[in-house]
Order: structure tokens, then sequence, then C-alpha cells
């Protein structure tokens, strides 16, 4: 089945998913003969179960309000405007903690405010309640709970649709289809990314968000094709993703995406280490210039070293990777801590260690809780 084919069933797929939840709450899947979700080994201590304790009872109705939303007038649309940007920022700053700490009452009141609203003001609640259940569906990642990260995904899609909003539906389906990727879910995350972007192809002249979302969700789909071991068709995405990049000219990031050149050089790196091509991957790294992005994103510029790292690992250089990481680590050290890549990479750089060839190895991997 090739690109156009997918684009072609986006309107079965999304009627598939406005009718069905994707996941239950237990994490199961839903569909019968369906795959089983793979969670990650996460580092997580007991902050880190009561932060998604405390997510999934907002998600279940289990009381009205998360910790610290009595600070807040759920109804008041600045703020919630206010404290969605907030959040957006931690995550995009792996900052991960707080933003944990922040996200249940979020998540509360936005969904009080879309209830309790009415006409503007209430699809304005609306938009704020998808993009902050898009926010924990990335946090619920970090933290190793991929179910309920599908979750948040789906409910985003299904909180999209209520207003009818088209780049606000492919911004949820593209945190949909990254919810999938680490699940394990490759050909449903590539089907979600592609159906999406063919929503969008009519709207691309539309506003840079709409272009942005656009090729983040092409980039999306030339991810989940290099974890097929297709590079083919990894790599003539990503070629598809760069006339988009060429459009925009520059990075574009809000709540919606982030993409742009530099980003776009980024995933190039991401593709080739999904693709086990440690020279492609060096290659080209040499070309990303990361300072081009905001300094606030942080997260994506922690990847790509994080993808760096696992090219020289590809090419047997643990000393480079070790020394990447650590690199990355000073960076963002939430990002190394919860990122399931890094730790299956320092995982395997463990099982194959040589002390005297990787110093600090030992260190970094009691520090992000991976155990040999």
């Amino acid at each position: 089945m090739n690109r156009r084919q997918l684009l072609a069933r986006s309107a079965a797929l999304a009627a598939a998913l406005a009718a069905d939840p994707v996941v239950s709450m237990s994490g199961t899947m839903t569909s019968a003969g369906a795959a089983s979700v793979t969670v990650h080994a996460a580092p997580v201590g007991q902050v880190e179960r009561e932060i998604v304790a405390a997510i999934r009872r907002v998600m279940l109705g289990l009381g009205s309000h998360g910790a610290g939303s009595e600070q807040h007038d759920p109804l008041d649309v600045k703020a919630l405007d206010h404290r969605v940007h907030t959040a957006w920022r931690l995550r995009q700053g792996s900052h991960y903690v707080e933003l944990g700490q922040a996200l249940p009452g979020l998540l509360a009141d936005a969904h009080l405010a879309s209830q309790e609203l009415t006409g503007d003001q209430q699809a304005l609640a609306f938009a704020f309640l998808a993009h902050s259940y898009n926010t924990a569906s990335s946090l619920l990642r970090k933290l190793g709970d991929d179910g309920l990260a599908m979750i948040a995904a789906d409910r985003a899609v299904q909180t999209a649709r209520m207003v009818n909003e088209p780049l606000l539906l492919a911004a949820s389906a593209y945190r949909l289809a990254n919810a999938f990727l680490p699940a394990g879910r490759i050909v449903e995350a590539k089907e979600v990314a592609l159906s999406a972007a063919g929503g969008l192809e009519r709207r691309l002249d539309a506003s840079p968000a709409h272009l942005a979302t656009w090729g983040g969700l092409i980039l999306t789909a030339a991810v989940a094709a290099a974890r097929q071991g297709d590079g083919g068709e990894a790599w003539e995405l990503v070629g598809e993703a760069k006339t988009a990049a060429r459009r925009l000219g520059t990075d574009h990031a809000d709540l919606h995406t982030i993409f742009g050149p530099t980003s776009l050089a980024i995933q190039g790196v991401q593709v080739a280490a999904e693709l086990g091509d440690g020279r492609e991957v060096l290659r080209r790294a040499r070309f990303v210039e990361p300072t081009r992005l905001p300094p606030y994103l942080l997260e994506r510029r922690t990847h790509l070293l994080i993808d760096v790292a696992r090219g020289h690992a590809h090419r047997a250089d643990d000393r480079a990777a070790v020394a990447t990481l650590l690199e990355a680590e000073q960076l963002a050290p939430e990002e190394v801590r919860y990122n399931p890549i890094a730790s299956e990479l320092v995982m395997v750089l463990l099982e194959r260690e040589r002390r005297a060839a990787t110093p600090g190895l030992r260190d970094l991997s009691a520090r992000i809780g991976v155990v040999a």
C-alpha cells in the first residue's frame, strides 16, 4: 500500500477513531486480535507513580479537581490559556516532574470549563482541553505508561472533534501517532500520521501552523517506516517533508507542532538511527545547527544528542556514545532520565561494557535508574 492509498483512507480511519476509543483504561487493547501494549522500562519512583495516579484519577473523573487547581478560577479562559502554554513550555524544556505536578489540575479545570462555558469561550475551552490531553500523553510516555498515554491522545482527538477544527484535530492525531510508536503499534502510527496529513493537504496555505503540522505528521510516518525497516519509504517521506520545510523557511513552534528546516534535519538523524545506519547518523548530524531552534526547545535538542549517541553505538564506538549521552544529560537531565531510547541504549552499552573504555557509564546508569 503506497502513501496515497493510505491518505485516501483518512475518512474511514477518522470515523473509526471517533467511534471507538483506542485502548481501555487498563492499557489493554479493545479490538480483537490487536497487539498487546509494550511498556518501556522507566525509572519510576514514588513521585512519578503519584503523578501518573493523579492524572489517571482526573481522566477517570474521580474528584473534580487535581492538586493545586484550587489556586485557579477554572472558568477564567485567559488564565487557562496561560496555564496551557506554561505546560507546553515545561514539556519542551524537559521539566517533567514540575509538569506532572501541574497537569492534573489543568486537565480538571479545562474539562470543567468545556462543560460550563458556552459559545466561543466553550470552543476555546475545548481547544485548551485537547492541548492539555496532548501534553499529558507526552508526559505519560516519558513516565512509562504507554497505555494511559494512548488514552490521553485519543481523548485529545475526540475533544478536537467537538469543535470541528482541522488543525487541532491534526495536532491531536500527531500526538496519537507518537503514542502508538513506543507501544509497538507501528502500522497504526503510520496510518494515523498519513491520514491526518491527508486531511490537511487542502489547507496547507491557511497558516504556517497548518504547513508545519503537515510536515510533522509526514516525519512521524517516516520514523514509523524506519522502525519497520523500510528505508526507501522512510527517506521518501523525509523528502516530502523537506518541501514543507523549504516553504516555511524557518522553524515553527507552537502548541500544535514544532517543525521547520532544523527540526527536519534533526529527525533525519533520527530516521538514520532507527535504520541502524551509524555512518549516516554521524554524517547528517554534522549539518544540524540546533542553536537555530528557540533556546527553550531542550527536548528536541537533547533528542538529537541521544540519536547521535545511538549512531556512535551502531559503529561500536561506545566511548563516544557515553560521552554524547553525558552531554545530553548536562543539557536536560530529566530528558535523559525519562527517555526510553536513552535507557535502552544505556542497557546495551552496559551489556558490552569495557569499563576502561566507557568512563562514566555506570554512574549515568545509576542516575537514570537503569540496572545491568
